[in-house]
């Protein structure tokens, strides 16, 4: 079975030594730069690996914010979430407008 890090299609061009599909991890010290790759596919990829991969494909970035929103109450991700929705609704309208402009 290939390595999860192969798998990602970035793989033979990517320089980034703290992959989040790497199972080592990276040195703390380590500034090499930091992955691009989409964190959908990322997820993705890291699926296929359960148990196996540090932070299941996210970046310590990505890991440490999903630790916050995990310990909220749920009224406040409730309310997150619908203040979400309002944004998305907002951005649609907004573009809906520029694609109708000359």
């Amino acid at each position: 079975m290939k390595p999860a890090a192969k798998l990602c299609p970035r793989w033979n061009r990517c320089s980034v030594n703290g992959c989040p599909l790497d199972n080592h991890g990276s040195h703390p010290l380590d500034k090499a730069g930091a992955c691009t790759m989409e964190k959908a596919l990322r997820l993705r990829i890291a699926s296929q690996f359960p148990g196996m991969i540090p932070r299941d494909g996210l970046t310590t970035r990505e890991w440490a914010g999903r630790a916050v929103y995990e310990r909220l109450p749920a009224a406040t991700k409730l309310r997150l979430a619908e203040r979400g929705k309002v944004a998305l609704a907002n951005l649609a309208a907004v573009r809906k407008v520029k694609s109708t402009l000359p």
